[in-house]
């Protein structure tokens, strides 16, 4: 699927260094990013027109995040006590058509660190990558849940594809800016 870079291994910052360095198509990564933020704008005000990539990828990465939670509440309510555990990041040199085991490692390793059950990250993965490979570009999310016991763990993942590099007679590079968030209810 490509390679993940997550605020949960990595500040923010540096994974937009990591965004800032694959990109050798400033114009066609900034309006993509910029269309994830407006995919995500729960304000319905207009996003901000963003200088450069460092700035569009930041407000890309924090708008999914912020929509996934905003979904997960919708659709499955608050989680009494604590706040929702989520995580969020890119995925660059992503394939369509890659291997989905980084992104079972990635989902794997977020389950474990919010003590849910990450015997369902392969199940979850295959609902996820089908979804991105055939979202032709447009930021989506999606959710299920999965019975554990006394209950079910409920997910949300939110994601948006944008170029990091367009050369004549290549296939485009690509990333994808995404957020997960889940807990058993």
């Amino acid at each position: 699927m490509g390679q993940f870079f997550a605020v949960s291994t990595m500040a923010i910052n540096d994974i937009v260094a990591n965004i800032v360095a694959a990109v050798t198509d400033e114009t066609d990564a900034v309006s993509d990013l910029s269309d994830i933020v407006q995919a995500f704008n729960q304000s319905g005000q207009a996003p901000p027109v963003y200088p450069n990539v460092a700035s569009a990828a930041l407000g890309a990465i924090n708008a999914s995040a912020e929509y996934a939670v905003y979904i997960f509440t919708q659709k499955y309510g608050t989680i009494l006590g604590h706040s929702l555990p989520y995580d969020c990041g890119v995925v660059l040199n992503y394939a369509a058509d890659g291997n989905p085991a980084p992104l079972v490692l990635q989902l794997a390793f977020d389950l474990t660190e919010w003590g849910l059950d990450s015997g369902w990250a392969s199940s979850i993965a295959e609902t996820i990558q089908p979804q991105v490979a055939s979202s032709a570009g447009i930021p989506l999310t999606t959710y299920g849940q999965v019975p554990v016991a006394g209950g079910n763990l409920c997910w949300v993942a939110s994601y948006g594809i944008f170029t990091t590099s367009q050369q004549p007679g290549v296939q485009n590079q690509q990333g994808v800016i995404w957020a997960f968030c889940a807990a058993n209810r």
